[in-house]
């Protein structure tokens, strides 16, 4: 009845679109959720469809019941697809190999627990399943816009090498109820500015003498860890790594290992490091890093002072170069190396790290600052500060892998 007292109230009167956000009068009312949308957007004339019992495509999506496919028909098609997404591992990047891995396996999983296998996404009726499952994304697990296109990616992707036609184009509807979500889970982004050297400089140097405050009064155990925030930012900063370059994947194709770091003492500091996106087999760059920086850094002794910790730990060359700290029987054994098949990626330490130098300093209205700045940011800040001490951009590339 509200509904219905609703689009009697106000017929004629001008309404924003939800899709298009445009105004007009020419719009039907979803009588589930209650939102409008223009007959443009809906491709309808005036007067085509009338607007009693309208649903949108979205509450249709989510609505509507699927009868139960065959178990033999689904098994068959869910392993035709993991092993057409295993050969494209050799063609894609091995970033976006193992995100495109997770993607879809998600998704047959989500198509699995429903009893119908909508992939690959062949007919009408599969591209409604998948409409619906990019309403899953964003009503169910808040996903933004930006998360659901990697799915969307994916998927195509997959279905491609099945020989199968882009199913935007063969199914323009999911053009029509991706532009719904876009518009739905829009989120304003702050642009992310990469770290000056000061910021670095002072970081470093506050994490350092927290490391020597904390061992002198025996809390080895934050010492340890403030020392392996060091390493990490160095590398990230310095060395100009990505976040996956750095900590060590689940499987063990990308990361940095013990073994892969060398020490020429007084000289400089070698990296083997398994590019993101422009090593496709795997085969690792040699980096080097120089022992002490211009800006005063020490890059060499700091990362001797972590080697000594892990192996004083107990940890093998072949365990990750980043690892977590560890307990056993009530007593601090150092750092621990983590089982095979679990990914450590510890919180950003780059960002925890800046809070606390504020909260040390007593900076009013530090949030806004923090907002600014991720991982990414010491990246970006790495080569702008390698470049304008006359890197060059040749010596920049090489050193970020570009």
């Amino acid at each position: 009845m509200e509904w219905a007292a609703r689009t009697v109230a106000e017929r004629g009167v001008l309404q924003e679109c939800h899709r298009c956000s445009q105004h007009t009068t020419a719009y039907l009312r979803c009588m589930e959720c209650c939102l409008n949308f223009c007959r443009p957007c809906l491709g309808l004339e005036r007067g085509e469809l009338w607007d009693i019992s309208f649903s949108c495509p979205g509450c249709m999506i989510e609505s509507r019941e699927w009868p139960a496919a065959k178990s033999a028909e689904m098994e068959y098609e869910m392993e035709l697809s993991r092993s057409t997404l295993q050969s494209l591992g050799a063609s894609l990047k091995p970033s976006t190999w193992l995100r495109y891995h997770r993607h879809v396996g998600e998704f047959l999983e989500w198509c699995q627990n429903r009893g119908n296998m909508c992939f690959p996404v062949a007919t009408v009726r599969d591209a409604w399943g998948l409409a619906r499952f990019m309403e899953y994304l964003r009503r169910d697990k808040g996903c933004s816009w930006a998360y659901i296109c990697h799915y969307r990616d994916a998927i195509k992707s997959v279905c491609r090498a099945r020989g199968l036609t882009d199913q935007w184009e063969a199914f323009p509807f999911l053009h029509d109820i991706g532009v719904g979500i876009r518009k739905r889970s829009a989120r304003t982004t702050v642009r992310k500015e990469g770290a000056s050297v000061a910021m670095i400089t002072a970081l470093l140097k506050f994490w350092e003498q927290s490391e020597t405050r904390y061992r002198a009064n025996g809390q080895h155990e934050l010492a340890d860890t403030v020392l392996r925030h060091q390493v990490s930012v160095i590398l990230g900063y310095f060395g100009m790594k990505r976040k996956s370059e750095i900590f060590l994947a689940a499987d063990g194709r990308l990361g940095l290992r013990v073994g892969h770091v060398a020490l020429v003492q007084g000289s400089h500091v070698r990296l083997h490091v398994a590019a993101q996106k422009n090593d496709p087999y795997n085969h690792g760059d040699e980096i080097p890093l120089a022992w002490e920086t211009k800006s005063g850094v020490k890059i060499g002794a700091t990362v001797q002072r972590y080697l000594r910790r892990l192996y004083e730990s107990g940890v093998q060359v072949s365990d990750p170069l980043i690892c977590k700290t560890g307990w056993e029987r009530g007593l601090y054994t150092g750092f621990k190396a983590q089982p095979k098949g679990v990914c450590f990626m510890p919180d950003d330490c780059f960002r925890k790290g800046l809070k606390e130098c504020f909260v040390e300093l007593a900076m009013p209205q530090y949030e806004h600052i923090l907002k600014r700045y991720a991982w990414h940011s010491l990246r970006r800040g790495g080569a702008i500060n390698a470049f304008n001490n006359g890197g060059g951009m040749k010596g920049v590339c090489a050193i970020g892998l570009w």
